[in-house]
């Protein structure tokens, strides 16, 4: 929730999740510390809270990147966008990396159906791989931080 949304919220008397609030609580409470040499700057204060509305825009912006993006572009196992497809013997897709995971941990079922799998070989997914490449997501990421740069 960015700084907007948040004072909106407050306004129109919204409960917040504490971890919307945390942050700016934690950093309005080193404020009013009774040491003044313990208190940070003005700077620094601005510093702290721009980083902070920084870090929620962009964690909003990529909410609306992905949510734009199909089911089958994420990996059912982390939630990100696959970079390395790979299909299992039971033909569902993950990202390479934490399929590879599941399997070290000695797990030999799918993540999915939690059945058994005939083999633990992969196989690219090389089609949805061209897919999600087809979906510029580097300019997408590219406009996040431009967005960035201008705040």
């Amino acid at each position: 929730m960015n700084q907007i949304a948040l004072g909106q919220a407050v306004a129109a008397g919204q409960r917040l999740q504490l971890e919307e609030v945390w942050p700016l609580a934690a950093l309005i409470k080193r404020c009013f510390r009774a040491n003044p040499s313990k208190r940070p700057s003005c700077a620094k204060l601005s510093l702290e809270i721009s980083s902070l509305i920084k870090a929620e825009i962009k964690a909003e912006i990529k909410a609306e990147i992905k949510a734009d993006l199909p089911d089958d572009a994420l990996c059912p196992l982390t939630l990100d966008v696959l970079l390395d497809p790979v299909m299992t013997s039971d033909g569902s897709t993950y990202e390479r990396e934490a399929i590879e995971a599941w399997f070290g941990r000695g797990d030999r079922t799918s993540p999915l159906t939690n059945e058994r799998l005939e083999s633990t070989a992969l196989l690219p997914n090389a089609a949805l791989r061209r897919l999600i490449a087809s979906l510029n997501l580097e300019e997408r990421e590219e406009l996040v931080k431009t967005t960035l740069c201008e705040f």
